[in-house]
């Protein structure tokens, strides 16, 4: 326990936008040794960012100050990117770049305004009709919205165009789940994890549809050996590529499965897939990065690049093997590189302020000048 960090510690403030009115909240709940800051549009919550105290590179000798610091940092983010997200939305639409489209819709789609992220995701395919990643991440926003339909309609154009993407028929398979239809359901997890065997979240839809399909089938067949083998299978192989992550979670869906609680089973699973997708909003920071990067101005400082690295760091400690954790990390170092590399611009320029002299400081200088634009390309095609 974290004796010394003392009481908890939140903060509130309500965000007007436009027409919007959205509210922070971020508190500590030191007994979690966690840090939390939520939105909430029209009292409605609309996500939650999550960082445990070790994330965040406290400890036990972490003062009570430094904790209200930190507490404080994060929730004048959450502020001020709310403001910077629909700022930057309207800037996109002046250069119809596809690329930000998505990546902006992304962001909205991972904070719940799944109006804003379609509006986003259409504008991508108007520049690009051919965008598959614009229909699959479209896709998702309508299943998040429950208008199945538009989600199938949206997928099956980014099937179209790519039948080797193992998203989209994971995507097609939670759409058919959604609206009844298991056949369909199992054969395109089946089509997702044939493409990408280590797609552990195809396996966790494929037993959560089991169990759905179960229900609707003849009588008897929850007591069958097939199904129940089936259920088992599929939740062994999600935790074995998991490389024990989420180990309690497994733990109560496995045993729920055992006593044949299905019910259970089924509301742990959707439970964990929430948590899985509040996962992925933290692999995809990247995006708000290269908005930020692109079309935001400077609004990064080094204390939240540095905690943002923490946080991928330590997901890579729990799956080594998540390669999106990876790239994001490859991102975000390229990102780093970039200040250091303008902050070096700086130093060189005081260094001849000081001493107008100082020729090893001007040669610098010049060399920084010349070959940095390399680096400062290199960078635009990667985040592009």
């Amino acid at each position: 326990m974290m004796a010394e960090i003392g009481s908890d510690v939140g903060l509130n403030t309500n965000v007007n936008v436009g027409n919007k009115v959205f509210h922070v909240q971020t508190a500590t709940l030191n007994h979690k040794n966690i840090v939390k800051s939520e939105i909430y549009e029209h009292g409605k919550i609309l996500t939650v960012f999550e960082y445990t105290f070790d994330e965040l590179g406290l400890s036990n000798n972490s003062r009570h100050e430094d904790l209200r610091q930190l507490v404080s940092e994060i929730h004048q983010e959450k502020i001020g990117d709310i403001e910077m997200l629909f700022d930057m939305s309207q800037k996109i639409r002046t250069v119809k770049h596809s690329v930000s489209n998505n990546k902006m819709g992304l962001v909205f789609l991972n904070w719940n305004m799944l109006k804003e992220a379609i509006e986003e995701f259409e504008l991508a395919i108007t520049h690009d009709a051919n965008y598959v990643d614009a229909y699959n991440n479209m896709g998702r926003a309508y299943i998040e919205m429950g208008e199945y339909p538009k989600a199938l309609e949206s997928l099956k154009k980014a099937n179209n165009l790519n039948a080797n993407y193992p998203d989209v028929h994971n995507n097609l398979g939670v759409a058919y789940m959604e609206s009844g239809e298991y056949d369909l359901a199992f054969t395109e997890f089946n089509e997702a994890v044939r493409i990408n065997e280590k797609f552990y979240e195809a396996y966790i839809n494929t037993a959560l549809a089991l169990i759905r399909y179960a229900k609707n089938a003849e009588e008897g067949y929850e007591n069958s050996p097939k199904f129940y083998e089936q259920l088992l299978k599929n939740i062994k192989t999600a935790f074995e590529i998991l490389s024990g992550e989420n180990i309690q979670a497994y733990q109560r869906i496995y045993k729920s499965i055992q006593l044949k609680q299905y019910e259970v089973a089924a509301f742990l699973l959707v439970d964990l897939k929430k948590h899985m997708h509040r996962e992925r909003s933290i692999v995809n920071i990247t995006d708000l990065f290269y908005l930020k990067f692109m079309f935001g101005g400077e609004g990064k400082n080094d204390s939240t690049i540095f905690r943002y690295e923490r946080l991928l760091l330590e997901r890579l400690k729990h799956t080594p093997q998540y390669a999106d954790l990876h790239n994001s990390l490859g991102i975000l170092h390229i990102i780093q590189c970039r200040n250091f590399f303008l902050k070096a611009i700086e130093d060189f320029k005081h260094a001849i302020e000081i001493n107008s002299k100082y020729d090893g400081a001007r040669k610098n200088l010049k060399l920084a000048e010349n070959d940095g634009r390399g680096f400062l390309i290199l960078l635009r095609a990667i985040l592009k």
